[in-house]
C-alpha cells in the first residue's frame, strides 16, 4: 500500500510537470489583465483584507492564492473582499496556479520566516509576471532566532522582486547596516478601514475625568521565560499602578488567550480594581469597544532602561533598531476607533509619522504620571484630532498610491 501511494504521488508530479511545460508554451498568448491583482498568501492578516477591500472599491479584480494549511485564517465575513479564492497544497500547485493567470502583478505577502516556495516564485518571475514582495516583519536582526538559510532567502526576495511594499520602516535597517540593494519600494502601512466603518460612541460621559487607556494586542506567554515577556509585564504593572493612583482605568484585550500569561494578568486584575482584562474580540468588535476608551498604547518599555534591554537581548536581536523602525497594526485599530495612540520609544519613526496627523501623542512610561492631567484635560480635543486623521489614513484614501506603484513596475 505504501509503495502504491509513492507511485501515485510520482505520477501526480509527472502530470504536473507536463502541464507546466504546456502552460509555459501557451503563456505568451495569454492576455494581460490589467484589472486583476493576484495575492499569494501564507496566512491572512488584517493587512491582506484591507488592501483587498480597497482594491475592490477601485473596481480591481482580486484573486487570492491561499496556503491550504492556513485557510482557517480567512474568516467567512472577509471572503467577500476577493473575487476568487484558490487554495494550494504544494509549491508546484502554486506555481501552476500562477501560470494559469496573467495579472497586472502578483502581490506576495510573506511572514518573516520566508518560505522556499516564495523564493522560487521570485526566481521564476520571468515565467510568471511582475512580483511585488510584502514581508510582514524583517527577519535579520529583528527575530530572536538565528537562521542563515532564512536570512539568505529574505535577502534574495528583497533584492530580486520587481517591487517592495513596506508595512514599516524596517527595510531601512537592511539598507543602511548591510547595504541591501532594493528595486522600487513603497511605504504602505496597514492603515485604517473606511472612516465611517465604526459605530460612533453614543455614551454620554464627556464629563468623566478619569482616563480609560487600552491595550489591544498579543500577550507573551509567561511560561516562555522570554526577555520580552518580562519587559512587557513590568511595563503593564507600572501602567496599572499609575492609573490606580489617579483612579483611571487600564483595559487589556489580548488577541488570544495565552495560557499562563492570560491568568497572570487576571491576578493583576484581582489586585487592582482599576485594571480590566477582557476576552479576545473579533477585529470589528475590538474597534467598536476601543471607541469607548480615551487612548490606546503599545509601548510598555521604560526608555531609561534601553541600555539594559540591549544587554538582555544580546547580539541576536537588535533592540534599538527594531524600536526605531517597527510598525504595529494596533495603532491603526486605535485610530479606527477614534482614539489617539500613546507612543514612547526613543527615535520611534512610526509614532512620529502618526503624530503628524494628530493620531498619536508622545508619552513614555516615565512621562505618564506628569502627563496624566494634560491627557485628561485634552482627551476630547485629542480624540477629535484622531477622528480627522482616520479619514486621511483610511485604506481607501491611500490605495491609489499602491495602484500607481503596481502600474509603474
Amino acid at each position: 500500500m505504501r509503495y502504491m501511494n509513492i507511485i501515485i504521488e510520482k505520477l501526480k508530479l509527472l502530470i504536473y510537470l507536463i502541464m507546466i511545460k504546456v502552460l509555459l508554451f501557451i503563456r505568451p498568448w495569454r492576455k494581460q489583465r490589467d484589472n486583476t491583482i493576484v495575492f499569494v498568501v501564507d496566512y491572512v492578516k488584517p493587512r491582506v483584507i484591507k488592501i483587498g477591500y480597497a482594491l475592490k472599491k477601485k473596481h480591481y479584480r482580486v484573486v487570492l492564492f491561499l496556503n491550504d494549511d492556513s485557510k482557517e485564517s480567512l474568516a467567512k465575513d472577509n471572503k467577500k473582499y476577493f473575487d476568487k479564492i484558490i487554495p494550494f497544497k504544494s509549491e508546484i500547485k502554486l506555481y501552476m496556479n500562477c501560470l494559469f493567470v496573467k495579472p497586472l502583478v502578483y502581490h506576495i505577502f510573506s511572514e518573516a520566516d520566508v518560505k522556499v516556495r516564495t523564493e522560487n516564485l521570485i526566481k521564476n518571475k520571468k515565467n510568471i509576471g511582475k512580483i511585488v514582495y510584502d514581508q510582514y516583519d524583517v527577519f535579520k536582526d529583528f527575530s530572536r532566532y538565528k537562521n542563515r538559510a532564512c536570512e539568505r532567502r529574505e535577502k534574495f526576495c528583497f533584492e530580486n522582486a520587481d517591487g517592495i511594499c513596506c508595512r514599516s520602516f524596517e527595510t531601512q535597517h537592511l539598507k543602511h547596516k548591510y547595504g541591501y540593494s532594493f528595486a522600487k519600494r513603497i511605504l504602505f502601512f496597514d492603515y485604517c478601514w473606511n472612516w465611517n466603518y465604526l459605530q460612533e460612541d453614543q455614551s454620554n460621559d464627556k464629563g468623566r475625568k478619569n482616563l480609560k487607556i487600552i491595550y489591544g494586542g498579543r500577550l507573551l506567554s509567561s511560561r516562555s521565560q522570554d526577555v520580552l515577556e518580562k519587559i512587557e509585564w513590568d511595563g503593564f504593572s507600572y501602567m496599572a499602578s499609575v492609573l490606580e493612583r489617579s483612579k483611571g482605568y487600564f483595559v487589556i484585550v489580548p488577541s488570544r488567550k495565552c495560557d499562563a500569561a492570560y491568568y497572570k494578568f487576571l491576578d493583576l486584575e484581582k489586585k487592582n480594581k482599576f485594571v480590566k482584562i477582557k476576552n479576545p474580540m473579533s477585529p470589528r468588535k475590538l474597534i467598536q469597544y476601543e471607541s469607548h476608551m480615551d487612548y490606546g498604547i503599545d509601548c510598555v518599555e521604560f526608555q531609561s532602561k534601553t541600555d539594559e534591554y540591549v544587554k538582555m537581548f544580546g547580539y541576536v536581536y537588535d533592540y534599538k533598531s527594531k524600536a526605531r523602525y517597527y510598525a504595529t497594526n494596533k495603532y491603526f485599530d486605535y485610530v479606527d476607533a477614534g482614539i489617539p495612540a500613546l507612543y514612547g520609544r526613543k527615535n520611534e519613526m512610526f509614532g512620529r509619522y502618526l503624530a503628524r496627523y494628530g493620531a498619536a501623542i508622545p508619552c513614555s512610561l516615565e512621562e505618564l504620571p506628569e502627563k496624566l492631567e494634560w491627557l485628561e484635560k485634552n482627551k476630547e480635543i485629542n480624540k477629535e484630532k484622531a477622528k480627522r486623521a482616520r479619514e486621511i489614513l483610511a485604506i481607501e484614501n491611500q490605495i491609489d498610491r499602491l495602484i500607481k506603484f503596481y502600474h509603474q513596475l
